[in-house]
């Protein structure tokens, strides 16, 4: 049963999502890298903006 409660504990903090954590790890957050999290997904956010733009005013793919 230890065993078992370790894993989840491993799981919970290190692998599982947390929404109340703007959807990040427990760990991460504890670890400070909150921030760095948070600036990395605002520039996938933008790309990815970025790319439909393209996408839907009929032009290719295009990687400026």
């Amino acid at each position: 049963m230890e065993k078992e409660i370790a894993g989840f504990v491993e799981y919970y903090n290190n692998e599982r999502y947390h929404e109340a954590l703007n959807n990040m790890k427990s760990a991460d957050v504890y670890a400070g890298r909150a921030a760095e999290i948070q600036e990395d997904r605002s520039g996938t956010k933008k790309e990815t903006f970025r790319q439909r733009r393209i996408y839907n005013m009929g032009m290719e793919f295009v990687r400026w």
